[in-house]
């Protein structure tokens, strides 16, 4: 069946085998560099299980960064803000607003 469009065509046309020549070539944090190595080892093995003993991470985080990498190539293996997308803003009663003011004109800076 060579030559047909197929699940493992498509996965190794988007995922090669070899990630370290990318790795070289791109300045990237030594963050992501450590998960792309995870990748790589888990792309030669293919076992889970021995590479996060190997690195001595959880399956968990493995599968994390993994995830992101298929769903968002290297981009995804970037550590994202911690800090919400919307940020609440402060609301002041109406009540307090008064005694605020009252304050302030009291006592100047």
């Amino acid at each position: 069946m060579k030559g047909i469009v197929g699940t493992s065509t498509y996965i190794f046309s988007l995922f090669p085998k070899k990630i370290s020549s990318r790795i070289k070539a791109i300045k990237l944090p030594r963050e992501v560099k450590v998960r792309l190595k995870w990748i790589e080892h888990y792309q030669k093995t293919k076992n889970i299980s021995k590479t996060c003993r190997y690195y001595g991470i959880s399956r968990t985080t493995f599968y994390k960064w993994y995830k992101r990498y298929k769903k968002e190539g290297i981009e995804g293996l970037y550590d994202r803000p911690k800090t919400p997308r919307n940020k609440r803003k402060p609301t002041v009663r109406n009540k307090y607003k008064q005694v605020i003011i009252k304050v302030r004109k009291k006592h100047p800076t």
